[in-house]
């Protein structure tokens, strides 16, 4: 039988204005604890998920298993992904343009937009007056996102040019 602290458990930290204390969540057991401290908090959620679990067993529910936590070690490095022709010459054109190969662009690209989404959530959670919730956070954070990259995709796509030359006169041509 699994243990309850197999679970991950995420904490969130309540304003004063909402009574403080903390929020203590297990997602794959959807069950909530809360408490003064972050200690009381968990050991709330835990004895939640164990009363959660031996109700489920008595009516023969199935039960989630755990997402266990993965180490560096889990993964390869390497991901493979399927994008349009169109965006693929954009990556390419750009990855000749900053004199570097296609998977160090997009690598590079990947990184700036995971360390962009830490900031706006650590700016969010800083700046939060009342707990709107993991789905209020998660949705201001997506439109961001969502907002952020159409505006980089259009400022992307604007500032290629064609350059050619007729007759001694250079012509540009943005695309």
């Amino acid at each position: 039988m699994r243990s309850v602290k197999d679970y991950k458990v995420e904490i969130t930290k309540v304003t004063e204005a909402d009574g403080g204390g903390y929020i203590a969540h297990i997602p794959e057991l959807d069950c909530f604890g809360d408490g003064e401290t972050m200690e009381k908090a968990i050991a709330d959620v835990y004895a939640v998920a164990e009363d959660l679990i031996e109700i489920a067993m008595e009516d023969g529910k199935e039960i989630p298993m755990p997402q266990y936590y993965k180490d560096l070690d889990d993964f390869s490095g390497k991901l493979s992904i399927r994008l349009p022709k169109t965006l693929h010459k954009q990556v390419s054109q750009r990855a000749k343009a900053e004199d570097c190969s296609i998977n160090q662009l997009i690598g590079i690209y990947i990184a700036m937009g995971v360390g962009d989404a830490f900031g706006r959530i650590e700016n969010l959670m800083g700046n939060q007056e009342e707990n709107t919730g993991y789905a209020a956070l998660f949705l201001s954070l997506a439109k961001e996102m969502w907002k952020h990259t159409q505006k980089q995709q259009n400022d992307f796509s604007t500032n290629f040019y064609v350059t050619n030359n007729k007759g001694g006169r250079r012509y540009e041509t943005r695309f």
